[in-house]
């Protein structure tokens, strides 16, 4: 892929769209994600969400994350998210994931006294369609010489948030995809009048 193309599926169309035309919505689902309990005053900033990565063919090659944004809340405590959407998981995720969170650790890095400190973000996944073996979260493991280090990636599964779920715990970001957890009954309803009433 050449610098300036980009081929986006339309969830990630609508998935931006919703984050940045309403980003306090992403509060909840992150509260819900990792078990934060920001305020609903605390600060959503967008963070850049495009790098350039040079091939070895020499071609460089464009990465963009669906989201990538800190948020700041009312005590001052800042941390850093990336979160993706993606339809279903494919091969490539769990790379392109240490890929992402590589370029930040690098743009944010920390040198002093011979030492530098790389900060991943903390990184989580919806998938809009998932079944049973779709797992709870998708493990990185970074082997060093001097021992292993371990970055777990939470997976929030559309499917397992009903209509109630998401007005109670305020995921409003989630109801643009309940079309997802309502897909398989859909198919039944368009062959069934009685159903599709």
């Amino acid at each position: 892929m050449e610098i300036g193309e980009y081929k986006a599926t339309i969830y990630d169309n609508v998935w931006r769209t919703i984050v940045h035309d309403f980003p306090n919505l992403l509060i909840a689902f992150v509260n819900e994600l990792f078990s934060e309990s920001y305020s609903k005053d605390a600060r959503v900033e967008f963070l850049q969400d495009t790098h350039e990565q040079k091939l070895p063919d020499g071609t460089v090659e464009k990465r963009i994350k669906d989201t990538y944004f800190r948020i700041i809340d009312r005590d001052g405590t800042v941390k850093k998210y990336h979160l993706e959407c993606q339809s279903t998981a494919d091969s490539s995720m769990l790379v392109r994931w240490f890929e992402y969170g590589s370029c930040i650790a690098q743009d944010d890095a920390v040198q002093e006294n011979n030492r530098i400190v790389l900060e991943f973000p903390h990184a989580a996944v919806l998938f809009l369609r998932s079944n049973r073996n779709t797992p709870d979260y998708m493990p990185i493991e970074l082997k060093t010489p001097d021992g292993s280090i371990n970055y777990k990636i939470p997976v929030a599964k559309m499917q397992n948030y009903t209509i109630d779920i998401m007005f109670k715990k305020r995921l409003l970001i989630l109801l643009p995809f309940y079309l997802f957890v309502v897909e398989k009954p859909l198919k039944d309803c368009e062959a069934d009048s009685d159903k599709l009433a």
